[in-house]
């Protein structure tokens, strides 16, 4: 059985799935965060890092990037998970490298880049308008 390691803990993947079910969105969130901080050296560093020596969480997370950039009445999710400034991988967030190493394509980014744009952070609203897929895709 697969698991997740999620807030320090190993957790199979129906205990995971029936939690945000039961909490709604801020599970999720808190999940989301917690792999982008687990797989940071990788995203930006290009190398599995010592939270995630096999990449085992990079693959996870690039697997509910890609689900949430293609179901865009859940991007909030990303925007939400990306609104906070510690740990410190969250502060000038690289946007266009994250994108690219969760190999997402236009369209997928360009909705990312939307939900940044209703940011309470101003650095992330900036990330979503200057996105270029916004313009090339039509969007803006």
């Amino acid at each position: 059985m697969l698991l997740y390691i999620f807030c320090g803990k190993h957790t199979d993947e129906k205990t995971i799935a029936q939690l945000e079910e039961e909490s709604g969105p801020e599970v999720f969130v808190t999940k989301l965060r917690r792999f982008i901080e687990m797989s940071a050296t990788r995203i930006f560093q290009g190398r599995n890092g010592p939270q995630d020596p096999k990449g085992l969480v990079f693959r996870y997370l690039t697997d509910e990037i890609k689900t949430v950039a293609n179901t865009p009445t859940g991007t909030f999710r990303f925007r939400d998970a990306l609104s906070v400034d510690q740990p410190a991988v969250f502060k000038n967030f690289d946007f266009e490298l994250f994108c690219d190493q969760m190999g997402l394509d236009g369209l997928e980014k360009s909705i990312l880049a939307l939900s940044l744009l209703d940011s309470s952070k101003s650095d992330l609203q900036q990330k979503g308008s200057l996105h270029p897929h916004l313009f090339s895709c039509g969007l803006s």
